[in-house]
């Protein structure tokens, strides 16, 4: 087999030797790939990503959970936020979606299972699960949000500044995926996954936020309850009456079979690596959500303030002008009083 790992190296990353150990089976025969390590873990790969995760996983969690609920009501009364996380994490799966597909339209020339190229394709064909892509979902709700509300969401759902962790996130998917095409499997389980774990609890929450608070305009309750989650909520749903739990036996199986009959040992390190990698960029592209949740809060503060600033000199010049204006008509009241007087005076000498 011709090992890509005989090739020098394009980055630290790449140290992570695609090849090295372990044998990959094509449904039909085994192949036999040199064995450098001698303890081979044979547990399933979706418990191994789980346990190597589990601290920084945590960390992610814990940070959308607790920002979560200054999202909604009663902390805000618009979408606004929601979109700004929502529409950066879109294009992660953007990212790798697009990735998957490209891989999977172009056939390796060479169908030697011995072949890298051959054998990602079969790998990453028998994972391919098309009911839990997310991306199209996610395109119809951010366009959804952009169309009820205007320029509130437009203007967050294209992030023209403070995204370098978003950019460094699809850069290193982009970047990976055309070197390593089986840690595609990486980024699906997570972020499919979470969709079936936490994702739930989320989705729960940003429904009972109602219909008042998705819909700009008053839609009638009735129309709104029926097409406030399929309108732009619909990335946190699945077709069928199962609610995307058949999809999700689905899609484990696949990862967990093809993952055992088509990667090496090394290739499940680079797995396994590249899923915490993930996670990291994950959370910091929240910490870079606050960011500009706080640059945007201090502009809103500043406008406040120049704002409250203008009034008060406003009001000062206000009282100033009728203090001049109460002076005037004190000297004009006075001065006509006193005409009045000498004409009286005068008409009086006069014999008038």
């Amino acid at each position: 087999m011709a090992s890509s790992s005989s090739s020098p190296s394009a980055s630290p990353d790449e140290a992570h030797s695609t090849l090295e150990s372990g044998t990959v089976t094509d449904g039909i025969k085994s192949v036999d790939i040199p064995d450098h390590n001698s303890h081979v873990n044979h547990t399933d790969l979706p418990t191994r990503i789980h346990v190597a995760s589990r601290a920084i996983h945590h960390t992610l969690h814990q940070a959308v959970v607790g920002r979560l609920p200054l999202t909604l009501p009663p902390k805000t009364t618009s979408p606004h936020l929601y979109s700004l996380g929502i529409s950066r994490f879109s294009r992660l799966y953007s990212a790798f979606e697009t990735a998957w597909r490209d891989y999977l339209s172009t056939p390796p020339t060479d169908h030697d299972p011995n072949n890298d190229q051959a054998r990602y394709h079969t790998l990453l064909s028998e994972t391919y699960t098309p009911a839990i892509t997310r991306s199209a979902r996610l395109t119809s709700d951010i366009s959804n949000l952009q169309r009820e509300w205007g320029d509130q969401i437009a203007s967050v759902a294209q992030p023209a500044e403070h995204d370098a962790a978003l950019r460094d996130a699809v850069a290193h998917i982009t970047e990976t995926t055309q070197r390593k095409p089986y840690v595609l499997l990486a980024y699906s389980w997570i972020m499919y996954m979470a969709l079936f774990n936490g994702g739930r609890w989320i989705r729960d929450q940003l429904v009972n936020a109602g219909p008042e608070f998705w819909f700009r305009e008053d839609a009638g309750i009735e129309k709104a309850d029926s097409t406030m989650e399929s309108t732009f909520l619909s990335f946190w749903s699945f077709d069928g009456d199962e609610d995307g739990e058949d999809i999700k036996r689905t899609f484990r199986a696949g990862f967990e079979e093809a993952s055992r009959k088509h990667l090496t040992e090394a290739e499940r390190e680079d797995v396994i690596h590249e899923a915490k990698a993930l996670f990291q960029h994950c959370i910091n592209i929240v910490s870079e959500v606050d960011v500009v949740v706080a640059l945007e809060r201090k502009r809103q503060d500043d406008e406040l303030r120049e704002h409250n600033h203008h009034h008060h000199h406003h009001h000062q010049r206000m009282g100033t002008a009728e203090r001049q204006s109460l002076l005037i008509i004190i000297t004009l009241g006075v001065g006509l009083a006193l005409a009045i007087s000498y004409y009286t005076r005068l008409m009086t000498y006069l014999g008038y």
